[in-house]
């Protein structure tokens, strides 16, 4: 079976297949990043091109339409002049009027009626203030209001904005429009006459809607309203439409996701009622309490109401899970503890939990019949349900503030709903704003993962206090019942306990039959690679389990659980026998597949079925979801079946293209791109099939900008950390006259300075004061870092001794991996950290520091470590409030604002991880299968759509993480261990993807080689290393000579868009005239 291995960059795709072909794509990234260390879109430019086309062709078609209202005596101008200028005939081009009065009528010359000639057309719009104008007069002070029609407010406030509405106040502006009528007056009189410029000023639409109506009132029309809001005067309401009106925007529905249920309806927005009591009851369902005897129980029906009604609902905004608790102990007979976690510093509970600002806003403007209408809100639907003031609904109300501006909205509740304004206090000022405005500028931006349709056929079980998985089983139950659900409810309701009860234990059982499984799997992989001297019942259909097997269907069982919950677990002897039960049929299975385990739909449904109960239709399933790529298809529509688009040359299928509206993430779509058309191309030549297996690892610049710009950050700070270490390094070396590898030990001494704590103890147990780490790393001069390090101690964290510097590079102190890798293979630093060789070997040894015997309690061979663990609590819980107070907007907020939080949620996000494993470790009573599992899995999302996107086409597709490539580069020879990775030449993407074909696939295997790996590293055991490699590399490969031909042969392709048609330059305008600059024969040539 042919293997291809692709290393997927932001820039550059290398692919190797097995040893015949292998290749490096590089490209123009998807995001191209600026001076100032953002990222910014290719097509960027494009964008602010078109941006500028549509604002200027947007004022031409503005004054086309006022000029069509103008041209009934208002301007010197005829209709076939007119339309020869806006409208376009094939062949002939358009014409912009040249006529003599035309032009001395957009010069505000009107000498050629015997009229006069003014300065500029403000002086014109203020005189029409108090005078009445000839109508060329009139029409020309109109055509000014077109040209300047101010900025709309549309209440928003982002950061620009707010410099321009400082700057009203700074220039001088505001003060000039408080003590005149118009913008115009303001400007003439507080600028124009003292000889400054009028233009530069940020005017509001508003302002300008005023001044158009005292010019017209002067000018003897009417401005007032009919019935309907609109202006009565036919003229009027036309030049409003020409000058002031704005198009509302392009609606963005069709952006907005699909729901995860009901597939054909949009997604809920997070500001809708129904979504935030949907989201509070899922919350409240989720609590437990601990009883006496220390069992989880939840809480009863009254306590759930209760707390849903006089708490949830009186919650503007976020809240912490302590106000929770306070109201429980209020109304319950004992106080007790929940299931959430507590700040151990101030014994409070910290959770922050979602309020219900839109909810409470509703009950608060329209009293306890918008109250009776949520509670329930999700009985009806637009059309039936009830009204609660002026004939409207929840409902119409909501989607009033969600599609209306503020102006209309405020329109709307003083005329319909009988909503006075309020007085509010803005910057010292008393400001008039209407409730539903304040209500509209409360509402969130984003959508839930289900739709309005499915929360409201799922709340009725949220009610009864079902959890989210089992709610949504019951949801559509009623619908495809019908009448009969009463009857049969009860039934139904103990079945789905029973089936959720059997889902649990199949789940159970699947899970360690299947890591048995993996296991026997990697031995016949290494078997079939010529890595093993066998392995049992291979290809033996008829084996029976023996002895040994069943112990290691015990042990199995054991390192699922977790040794304390295991010895704690009643039913052992049932669970041994119905996953030996499992293993057995896999080796009578001749596909030898993994175990498969029925959803908790499937065995609902077969239960239901057992008790005679038909369902006529599918139930929902809350982990449900297709392939996303699987839209891309082709699809037979006869049929309705989908297939891959095949090759119009070969008939061969083959990918179809990557993109898909879930996904906006540029750069990893480009790259994708680029995969597409190189695998394509190696389909079409017959290189791979469909039978190939596929291994990837994908770059972490692949992320979102948000996560890119914050795992930057990250990295940015460690990388100035290790630099000042190198340097000091470099000093030690000089001073002491040692000779350490700088590079080797800038990990150990990271460690080294985590550990140093503001107070420690000498040998003789006296106090000493250390200076903070971070003001230690802070230190630019190296002397001066050099002598503050000499001078302060690190502690080990089992001993509680110090460790001086002089130690910290001796065989004195070892590097320890908190959970050995014996156990766990994690060679990360938050599985590290420094401390004395003796403890390390002798007494540590092979167990975590939960169960050393000095964890708890001070022991003549140390003091309580756990103690010593407080400083970086304070860390982890430092940073946990910094993430979770980063994770929801606390109000309205502008683009840059929303960004900027997202990326310092992410960046907060991973040093709360970092922190909180290093603490878990140290904490961790037992190790369960899968902490190793998730050491070995990439988590990104970019890696999940990459998988599915090649799964369309290959049948076997493998994700790896970049840090497991890195071990294995150095278990296959193809790295020395203390080498750096070279990154000079564009080869090294190959070498990766010829790295990734060799790494077993077998998760088994791969933990095993790399627990193997680990161990000898840690004994600098060579011989041991060698043995390994052998094992792992098959005979007569040469890794040298593997890496010396891919280096001279392999071809680097660089990829690149036709540049034909590419504007390379350009002739340098300013208003329309070329610019020309003179050169040194003295002659003028265009810039």
């Amino acid at each position: 079976m042919k293997k291809i291995g692709l290393d997927i960059g932001s820039s550059s795709l290398g692919w190797f297949i097995d040893k015949n072909k292998k290749g490096v794509v590089t490209f123009e990234t998807g995001m191209s990043k600026g001076q100032s260390g953002g990222y910014t879109s290719p097509t960027k430019d494009r964008r602010e091109a078109r941006s500028k086309r549509n604002l200027i062709r947007a004022r031409k078609y503005r004054k086309w339409e006022l000029l069509k209202v103008l041209l009934n005596g208002y301007v010197p101008l005829t209709e076939t002049e007119m339309n020869e200028w806006c409208h376009y005939k094939k062949g002939k081009q358009r014409k912009f009027p040249e006529s003599e009065q035309f032009l001395k009528w957009l010069a505000c010359d009107f000498t050629y009626q015997n009229g006069e000639k003014y300065k500029n057309p403000y002086e014109l719009r203020v005189k029409s203030l108090d005078s009445n104008l000839s109508k060329h007069e009139f029409g020309r002070a109109l055509y000014h209001l077109v040209q300047r029609r101010g900025y709309k407010d549309i209440g928003e406030r982002d950061q620009e904005t707010e410099k321009q509405i400082q700057r009203r106040g700074e220039s001088g502006f505001q003060s000039a429009l408080d003590g005149n009528r118009t913008v115009a007056e303001a400007l003439v009189k507080g600028f124009l006459d003292k000889g400054e410029r009028a233009r530069n000023q940020y005017p509001y639409r508003e302002e300008y809607r005023k001044e158009l109506e005292l010019i017209c009132e002067s000018q003897g029309y009417s401005t007032d309203l009919n019935d309907k809001g609109e202006y009565a005067d036919k003229f009027v309401k036309n030049l409003w439409k020409a000058i002031i009106w704005q198009r509302p925007l392009k609606s963005q529905k069709g952006n907005i996701g699909k729901c995860t249920l009901e597939p054909s309806k949009l997604r809920c927005p997070i500001s809708h009622p129904a979504f935030e009591i949907f989201r509070a009851l899922q919350f409240i369902n989720t609590i437990k309490y601990f009883d006496t005897n220390g069992e989880k129980q939840s809480l009863n029906s009254d306590l759930r109401n209760k707390l849903f009604i006089d708490l949830f609902l009186k919650q503007d905004g976020n809240f912490k899970f302590q106000e929770i608790k306070k109201f429980l102990d209020k109304h319950s007979v004992s106080v007790y503890k929940y299931n959430y976690p507590i700040n151990p510093k101030n014994n409070q509970y910290e959770t922050s939990v979602a309020g219900m600002p839109i909810c409470k806003s509703l009950i608060y403007l329209f009293g306890d019949s918008a109250q009776q209408a949520l509670l329930d809100i999700e009985k009806f639907n637009i059309g039936n349900a009830p009204k609660i003031k002026g004939g409207y609904s929840i409902y119409d109300i909501w989607h009033i503030v969600f599609d209306f501006d503020e102006q209309h909205l405020e329109k709307f509740g003083q005329e319909k709903l009988v909503i006075e304004n309020v007085i509010r206090k803005r910057k010292g000022e008393d400001i008039s704003v209407s409730p539903l405005v304040e209500l509209k500028r409360k509402f969130l931006q984003g959508y839930s993962d289900v739709s309005l349709k499915a929360i409201c056929k799922i709340i009725p079980f949220l009610k009864e206090g079902y959890l989210y998985n089992e709610a949504v089983v019951l949801a559509k139950i009623p619908y495809l019942i019908g009448a009969d659900w009463k009857s049969f409810k009860q039934i139904i309701l103990d079945v789905l306990k029973e089936s959720n009860k059997r889902y649990q234990e199949k789940l159970m059982i699947a899970s360690i039959s299947n890591n048995l499984i993996d296991k026997h799997k990697g031995q016949t992989r290494a078997t079939i690679d010529g890595n093993e001297d066998g392995s049992f019942a291979y290809k033996d259909f008829s084996y029976t389990i023996t002895e040994k097997d069943v112990e290691d269907v015990k042990n199995a069982c054991r390192n699922h659980f977790g040794d304390k919950t295991w010895n704690e677990t009643k039913n052992q002897d049932d669970i041994i026998q119905k996953v030996a039960l499992e293993y057995q049929d896999y080796f009578y299975d001749q596909k030898r597949a993994y175990r498969k385990t029925e959803t908790l739909t499937e065995i609902f449904n077969s239960l239901l079925k057992e008790k005679n109960i038909n369902l006529n239709g599918e139930l929902y399933h809350h982990s449900n979801r297709e392939n996303l790529y699987n839209k891309n298809l082709h699809v037979n529509f006869k049929t309705g079946e989908k297939y891959l688009p095949k090759y119009k040359d070969t008939e061969r299928e083959i990918l179809p293209i990557p993109y898909i509206d879930s996904i906006k993430n540029p750069m990893f779509n480009k790259s994708m791109s680029i995969v597409r058309k190189l695998l394509n191309e190696l389909i079409i030549n017959g290189e791979i099939d469909q039978e190939t297996e596929v291994t990837v690892e994908l770059a972490r610049e692949l992320n979102d900008n948000n996560v890119r710009a914050a795992i930057e950050r990250y990295q940015k700070e460690r990388r100035d950390n290790r630099e000042k270490i190198r340097k000091f390094l470099e000093q030690y070396n000089e001073e002491e006259s040692r000779t350490l590898n700088v590079e080797d030990n800038i990990p150990l001494f990271e460690l080294w300075t985590e550990q140093i704590f503001e107070e420690t103890e000498d040998e003789s147990r006296n106090k000493i004061q250390n200076k903070n780490r971070l003001d230690i790393l802070r230190e630019k001069e190296d002397v001066k870092r050099y002598e503050l390090w000499t001078e302060q101690k690190g502690q080990c964290m089992y001993t509680g001794k110090m460790i001086s510097i002089s130690q910290l590079f001796s065989n004195e102190i070892d590097v320890e991996h908190t959970i050995p890798r014996s156990i766990l293979p994690d060679n990360t630093m938050a599985n590290q950290t420094v401390a004395f060789a003796k403890y390390n070997r002798d007494i540590k040894a092979a167990r975590t520091p939960f169960y050393c015997e000095n964890f708890s309690k001070d022991t003549p061979n140390g003091t309580s470590i756990s103690p010593r663990l407080d400083n970086w609590r304070k860390l982890r819980d430092y940073y946990k409030i910094q993430y979770e107070t980063r994770r929801r907007a606390k109000g309205a907020e502008d683009e840059n604002s929303k960004n900027k939080r997202i990326q310092d949620k992410h960046y907060f996000k991973l040093h709360f991880e970092y922190w909180n494993d290093k603490l878990n470790r140290f904490e961790a009573e037992e190790i369960k299968d899968s902490w190793a599992r998730r050491q070995l899995v990439d988590t990104q999302m970019v890696s999940k759509y990459a998988r599915e996107y090649l799964k369309l086409y290959f049948k076997k597709v493998a994700v790896q993480k970049g840090s497991i490539t890195a071990e294995f580069r150095k278990i296959f020879g193809f790295q020395e261990q203390d080498e750096i990775k070279s990154r000079d030449k564009h080869t090294h993407h190959a070498i990766d993807a010829a790295v990734l074909t060799m790494i077993p696939t077998n998760s088994s295997y791969r933990e095993e080689v790399l627990k193997e790996y680990y161990i000898a590293v840690e004994n600098k055991d060579k011989r041991k290393m060698d043995d390994l490699r052998k094992k792992m590399i098959p005979p007569f490969f040469n890794v040298q000579s593997l890496i010396k031909e891919i280096e001279s042969t392999t071809l680097i392709v660089n990829y690149q868009k036709d540049k034909i048609l590419q504007q390379t330059s350009r002739t340098v305008r300013k208003r329309g005239k070329i610019q020309y600059v003179k050169n040194k024969q003295g002659e003028f040539t265009p810039l």
